[in-house]
């Protein structure tokens, strides 16, 4: 009885189950999912997703969730705009991105189905490998900006590539929706870059003045195209501070009475900047650096007088006024040297260096001309047999040598001159 009790109570709740299951399977199915995806870009800096809203939705507070893909980082949103906007900085423009769609009944929790579109930021047709490849730029003094690319794999052998650029203050994109437009539309409205590098007479690099001060945070993008659609474009975002390069400062350095080096340089251009100050020692193969200094001049405390020091500095953009976290130093300044006073113990190393080296180097000389100097100190005694004649009497008498050396002989040529035996006949 028990048993059969159990198995009843078993089936009331599968069967109620069942029901309420298939009753939201209807619920669900009311809900239609979003329809027409599309992408857009609001200007350059903004990347534009599109979509129209579900229809049969008049019960229903209707909201949308948004999952965007890119960089390996989903990132989700719930709202009830048909749109959704972000900053180029938060997707990598140059890979294919997903983004999902999904209508929410938000007073009874009901989803739709998604909707999903596979973008390509950059919209240009063209293979892959025909776009440009190692791509940077950098941002000379604050004046000009220079940006160097290798040609695509593939790219045609008449390629010419053309580098475009926009620049913006905001970090975020604006509040208004514009009209989205395609990429190649919005080509026109960048500057262009007119002085171009060449490498086999293909562009390979350009440079345009770009005059901006550090804190204004200045956004950059540029795209390379050849306006083909065979070439597919290439975009690139930055923060322009992260690539600027700054002029080296101008230093000077002397030795104070109380026995440190004071440094200083002259570099209040810039604002938001980080020195760093490079000491060599002459007794010393190690160098002393000294980093993220923010004023214009460093003292180097217990400076030895009979060193000889050795300093530079370069700078770089704080890590304050950016937001991507790289930095480029400047190239080093000229370096400053205080020579060190000399003293009476470093000739007596000096002498005690020298001395030895002299008597070895001595030595050795002597042993290579042993046999010369053995010469010079006992000359060879010539044998009497050989200069003095045998009558040795008549040389001691006459005081001088007998021996005279032979004449060489005076020998005159001899002519024969023969006479004929006979005569000619005269006439």
């Amino acid at each position: 009885m028990g048993s059969d009790r159990c198995c009843a109570i078993i089936l009331i709740l599968w069967v109620s189950i069942h029901f309420l299951l298939g009753s939201l399977a209807k619920k669900q199915d009311y809900l239609p999912p979003p329809t027409n995806l599309t992408f857009g870009m609001d200007g350059m800096f903004c990347p534009v997703f599109q979509w129209n809203p579900s229809e049969n939705t008049a019960n229903c507070s209707l909201k949308y969730s948004e999952i965007f893909l890119a960089k390996n980082i989903t990132k989700k949103g719930k709202g009830a705009n048909t749109y959704y906007k972000t900053h180029v900085r938060e997707v990598d423009i140059n890979k294919e991105i997903l983004f999902t769609v999904q209508a929410v009944c938000d007073n009874t929790n009901i989803f739709s189905n998604n909707t999903t579109l596979s973008v390509q930021i950059a919209t240009g047709k063209g293979n892959p490998n025909t776009s440009v490849r190692n791509f940077s730029c950098i941002w000379y003094h604050l004046e000009y900006v220079q940006c160097t690319w290798t040609p695509g794999r593939d790219a045609p052998p008449n390629v010419n590539y053309t580098l475009f650029y926009w620049t913006s203050g905001e970090i975020h994109c604006p509040f208004n929706l514009l009209q989205p437009k395609q990429f190649h539309d919005l080509l026109p409205t960048g500057s262009s870059c007119s002085n171009y590098t060449y490498s086999n007479g293909i562009p390979t690099g350009c440079q345009f003045k770009f005059q901006k001060a550090i804190a204004s945070l200045s956004k950059l993008v540029t795209a390379v195209s050849d306006w083909s659609k065979e070439v597919k474009p290439y975009l690139y975002y930055v923060d322009a501070n992260s690539i600027a390069k700054l002029k080296p400062p101008v230093i000077s350095a002397y030795r104070t009475e109380n026995g440190s080096i004071h440094v200083s340089w002259n570099n209040t251009a810039y604002e938001k900047v980080l020195y760093e100050v490079l000491v060599q020692k002459s007794n010393s193969k190690i160098h002393e650096n000294y980093k993220g200094i923010n004023e214009l001049s460093k003292e180097i405390p217990n400076a030895a007088s009979d060193v000889t020091y050795t300093a530079k500095v370069r700078v770089r953009v704080s890590e304050l006024s950016i937001s991507d976290g790289h930095f480029l130093w400047s190239d080093w300044s000229e370096e400053q040297t205080l020579q060190g006073e000399s003293n009476g113990r470093d000739i007596a190393i000096l002498l005690l260096l020298l001395i030895p080296a002299i008597i070895i180097v001595a030595a050795v000389i002597l042993l290579v001309y042993m046999r010369r100097l053995k010469i010079l100190i006992f000359p060879r005694v010539p044998d009497p047999g050989k200069v003095l004649s045998s009558d040795l009497q008549q040389w001691l008498k006459n005081g001088r040598t007998v021996y005279n050396e032979p004449r060489k002989e005076e020998i005159c040529p001899i002519s024969m001159l023969e006479t004929p035996l006979t005569s000619p006949p005269v006439e």
